[in-house]
């Protein structure tokens, strides 16, 4: 004969952290089995079996405010992000070239001169092929100037810085006269032993281009 008395406790148990919420249920089945029976000298014995089975069910449950607005805020910090990113990757406005500020964003500066140092460094090829650039520069803007015509100026501005007496009414004296710095030098005829390292280095580059380019 069997007897079965099942004995239930059930037990609950939740986790949150704000986002999801897990629900874990436990449930704790204890069975009791009780077997009669007779032994052989005619007494009743009672036997008793006890079994327990433990079953568990998780369940997930989410926030939906709280993920929204989760998500919300990673959209947010990302748009953040890439506008920095891109705003540091902006190409920034190109500078003129200047090379050490020898080379004016103009053709002449205001003192008529193309190359104003050229007298305190050395001029390079680099700094010398801009003369294209700045004889483009000269001749959209209506005052034609030329390649050949601007390595001539330079040439000659470190010339007419030592007073080198041009062809009077030619076209480098009337130039230069314009200016009060060139009307007060004393003028000479053959400046070229007062030229220091800068500027003997410098007229031999220019000239050696010129040669280059077939202008002499």
């Amino acid at each position: 004969m069997n007897d079965n008395k099942p004995l239930i406790v059930n037990h609950q148990q939740e986790q949150s952290n704000g986002i999801l919420t897990v629900t874990t249920r436990t449930a704790h089945m204890r069975h009791v089995q009780v077997e009669r029976s007779t032994s052989p000298n005619g007494n009743p014995v009672i036997t008793q079996k006890t079994y327990e089975v433990h079953q568990s069910q998780t369940n997930y449950s989410s926030n939906t405010r709280t993920i929204l607005v989760a998500a919300i805020a990673i959209i947010v910090l990302a748009a953040i992000v890439f506008f920095i990113v891109n705003s540091r990757n902006e190409p920034k406005a190109t500078q003129p070239l200047t090379f050490d500020a020898t080379i004016p964003q103009g053709t002449f500066t205001n003192d008529g001169f193309i190359f104003p140092n050229s007298d305190k460094i050395f001029l390079t090829r680099e700094q010398l092929g801009i003369l294209h650039e700045k004889s483009a520069q000269s001749q959209s803007s209506g005052t034609p100037y030329s390649y050949r015509q601007l390595l001539r100026f330079s040439i000659n501005e470190i010339y007419a810085r030592k007073g080198f007496q041009f062809i009077q009414g030619g076209e480098y004296d009337l130039f230069y006269s314009q200016y009060d710095w060139y009307n007060h030098l004393e003028k000479r005829e053959a400046p070229d032993s007062l030229f220091n390292q800068y500027e003997k280095a410098n007229v031999d580059l220019l000239v050696t281009i010129e040669r280059e380019n077939g202008f002499r």
